[in-house]
């Protein structure tokens, strides 16, 4: 088996790598192709091939093609090196497919720019190859998705770009000295790579190619479905007749006038239909995607798909995040040795101007200033928190609302509120390991990784039970395991000012009168296993359930 693993968040830069999302275990009889945007980073630099989409992309009678041939003309030709992306056309001028045109004589994988560092990832054991993707439409600023100014218009081009060359690389580029070939695992993350599953059912596999492979689509977060109008479907290099697929209709209410007919196309959807298996990042994710509340329109069709459907609980980087070597924290502790937690928690004090209290509780919150994250009721509960002896440090930025409610509570409650308004990766570090509490929110959250931090630092979690965070996050009780009790924090419900200050009361009572089940919490969180090693072993699960069943549409 071979393994092309396709990423859901392409990094628009010039080229492209693949981020170690999971490190595989046992992939040592498997060849992985990555295709994915590069990042520079701080580790050492591989060689990685380059794939350049040079060619035709989106025939002469568009005005894009004129622009990206103009881009190339002014760049210097490199002899012998980079493949073309080729158009197939059907007779009403649609894209019904791309594929990759060798240049004559030996095929030579291309060398990225001196100046990318693919890296940033650590490489997973098995990983043979990079595959790099350029074109014009890679080279601008801004985010993965867009800029300062919203999405990029064109984002269903760049992705279906990078779809068409990930289902093309394995049967023609030499990784590793030979072609993949057809037996491949496609892990297709959300809408950018979701064409790919749909590529595989409507062009290869009706021509007897990827027979045999599979494709498996991993949604992080189901509220971006890649919905464009109907008319973009004869860019996406399908048959005409696969329009049904991918079809979409917004409900009535959702439509923007009366004529509106409410036709689009929507490339999750035709992932859904079309993939192998489905998985979530959490457990509860992969049920609450099923229920009206947070399917967003998709719910009858994933409850369809329900015999296929798991979920995973993502990982996190335990080199990065270890309390025991973290080079952004002033002291170092671990499971066994917690002293150092106590003197982290004095020198955050100091650092935020609060005065030195050990034995006042420290809340912390690090994330986005938005809707998702539950920032309204931490505002709407903010003046009952503050009645409290506490000291309550935030972390973030985002909705311009709540950055000026954090700068004004911090005017109003000098010695117990600091609002850090902006991100800072070793702030994040000292706020995870020195607070006491950390406190989540949010009205969904796929997987959440903070809580994950803050158990790895032996911080407490009072987190809303939704999606990942009712997974990860065991509600305490004292009286389990004939007193000595188990469970590493708080999860509330429903998300209401009320619950969430019912559940961190008891968290701050806890913490001052019951000093041996406090420390019993800390531990309990720190000795759990969240590494990607545990979940790439259910990974290889799911690629084996894949491979068992036959392809899903053939």
């Amino acid at each position: 088996m071979e393994c092309l693993r396709i990423p859901g968040v392409a990094v628009p830069c010039s080229y492209y790598s693949f981020p170690n999302s999971v490190k595989a275990s046992n992939f040592s009889s498997s060849g992985v192709v990555c295709l994915a945007p590069s990042r520079r980073g701080r580790r050492r630099s591989r060689k990685n091939g380059c794939l350049r989409l040079s060619g035709s992309v989106l025939g002469e009678s568009d005005d894009r093609e004129n622009q990206t041939s103009q881009i190339y003309k002014d760049r210097p030709k490199e002899e012998g090196k980079g493949l073309v992306l080729g158009t197939q056309r059907g007779s009403s001028g649609s894209v019904i497919g791309f594929h990759l045109i060798p240049p004559s004589g030996d095929v030579e994988v291309a060398e990225p720019p001196k100046d990318v560092d693919s890296d940033e990832v650590e490489e997973a054991e098995g990983v043979d190859e990079k595959v790099f993707v350029d074109h014009p439409s890679y080279h601008r600023p801004g985010n993965p998705y867009g800029d300062n100014y919203g999405a990029y218009g064109d984002n269903q081009f760049r992705y279906t770009l990078l779809c068409h060359a990930a289902c093309e690389a394995p049967l023609v580029l030499p990784l590793g000295g030979y072609t993949y070939g057809e037996k491949c695992m496609f892990l297709v993350n959300d809408w950018h790579a979701g064409l790919v599953s749909a590529l595989l059912a409507a062009k290869y596999r009706p021509h007897g190619v990827y027979k045999d492979a599979r494709s498996i689509l991993v949604i992080h977060n189901l509220a971006h479905q890649g919905v464009e109008p109907a008319a973009t479907y004869m860019n996406l290099g399908l048959p005409p007749e696969w329009y049904g697929a991918l079809g979409w209709v917004f409900p009535t209410w959702a439509r923007t006038h009366a004529l509106d007919t409410g036709e689009a196309v929507n490339i999750l959807k035709g992932a859904v239909v079309t993939a192998d298996r489905i998985l979530t990042v959490s457990k509860g994710y992969s049920w609450e995607i099923t229920t009206p509340e947070g399917g967003y329109g998709l719910q009858d069709l994933l409850r369809s798909r329900k015999s296929v459907l798991n979920g995973i609980t993502n990982g996190i980087d335990d080199v990065e995040w270890d309390p025991s070597s973290d080079k952004h924290i002033a002291f170092h502790f671990s499971a066994e040795d917690l002293s150092g937690k106590a003197q982290c928690k004095i020198a955050l004090q100091k650092e935020l101007g609060f005065p030195v209290r050990p034995d006042c509780p420290l809340i912390g919150f690090i994330g986005r200033l938005d809707y998702q994250k539950g920032i309204d009721v931490i505002q709407q509960a903010m003046p009952e928190i503050m009645q409290d002896d506490v000291q309550f440090v935030m972390l973030g930025s985002g909705d311009p609302r709540y950055e000026e409610w954090m700068r004004a509570t911090e005017s109003v409650y000098s010695d117990k509120f600091r609002g850090w308004v902006g991100f800072n990766v070793p702030i994040s570090h000292r706020i995870t390991a020195s607070c006491d509490i950390q406190l989540m929110p949010s009205r969904f959250e796929p997987c959440g990784l903070n809580q994950l931090y803050a158990m790895r630092y032996g911080t407490i979690p009072v987190v809303h039970c939704t999606g990942g965070l009712g997974d990860t996050v065991e509600t305490f009780n004292p009286y389990a395991q004939d007193g000595k009790g188990e469970g590493t924090g708080w999860a509330f419900s429903p998300l209401q000012k009320e619950s969430m200050l019912g559940a961190l009361r008891v968290a701050i009572q806890t913490f001052r009168e019951h000093k041996s089940s406090w420390e019993g919490l800390k531990k309990r969180g720190m000795q759990k296993d969240f590494t990607w090693e545990t979940a790439a072993k259910q990974y290889e699960q799911a690629f084996d359930w894949a491979f068992t069943d036959p392809p899903y549409v053939s």
